[in-house]
């Protein structure tokens, strides 16, 4: 057998005698299945993450330890959605007793001092979900970010000053009858102080989870709801935290998200 053969046959056999000189004992077939080891090796480096560089690191940051970090919401990151419901689960859209709004607050807390800045919420429409979020069907049934307002949040609770959003559900009032319009008068503070004792709160945000095997599009969006009751005297808090996530490959090809 030719020496080219004998080099690159991986299934030599060993003998207790020279044979032509060698002490191991190498056939074509054994050759041939050498190559097919080699090119299965081969094409296994050049689909692996050590010559694509599509393994994916986390860099997690949160607005907690972030000094000046700056988060931008907006309809085309981040989905929020607020409604009520009876314990049947149908939704009431009834002006006359509530509306939402939001409103993104600078703080000081040195000085104590801030500025407010409040947007009524609109009924939601199915331009303001994703398609994945369309199968929840709140069209109609809750009130949604308007798509021209952006929430841009800076710093932390550690951070000097900071920026943070509030979302709250309202009694009606002249202000919320002039803007939507619905030329019914607000009902007065018994009336609506019946009317949430049989209502539920549901509040909806985006929670993004990951799955780092989908190297192309690791992010998947996810609407998540939380539900509450309502108290007519008592104002409830909910507080989320929002942190920001950098998904970055070798090669430079990121994702940041929140």
């Amino acid at each position: 057998m030719p020496s080219f053969f004998y080099a690159f046959d991986l299934l030599k056999t060993k003998i207790n005698f020279l044979f032509r000189g060698k002490e191991n004992l190498s056939t074509y077939l054994g050759f041939f299945l050498s190559m097919g080891l080699f090119a299965l090796l081969i094409i296994t480096i050049a689909n692996s993450d050590f010559i694509h560089h599509q393994k994916p690191t986390i860099s997690l940051q949160t607005d907690l330890h972030e000094a000046y970090g700056t988060v931008t919401l907006g309809h085309e990151n981040f989905t929020v959605a607020a409604k009520i419901a009876d314990f049947e689960g149908i939704s009431h859209m009834d002006l006359s007793y509530f509306y939402f709004n939001i409103s993104i607050q600078k703080y000081n807390p040195i000085t104590e001092q801030g500025s407010v800045e409040a947007h009524f919420m609109k009924v939601c429409e199915a331009s303001d979900f994703n398609e994945n979020d369309r199968k929840l069907n709140l069209s109609g049934k809750a009130f949604c970010l308007d798509p021209d307002d952006v929430m841009v949040l800076q710093g932390g609770i550690n951070t000097t000053p900071f920026t943070f959003t509030l979302i709250t559900m309202n009694r009606c009032d002249e202000y919320s009858s002039n803007y939507y319009n619905n030329g019914t008068n607000c009902q007065n503070d018994s009336v609506i102080n019946n009317y949430f004792l049989t209502k539920i709160l549901y509040f909806y945000y985006t929670e993004n989870k990951f799955d780092l095997t989908n190297y192309d599009n690791p992010v998947i969006s996810d609407l998540t709801a939380h539900m509450g009751y309502i108290y007519p005297t008592i104002q409830k808090t909910t507080v989320i935290y929002i942190q920001k996530t950098v998904i970055s490959t070798d090669t430079g090809f990121s994702f940041t998200n929140f």
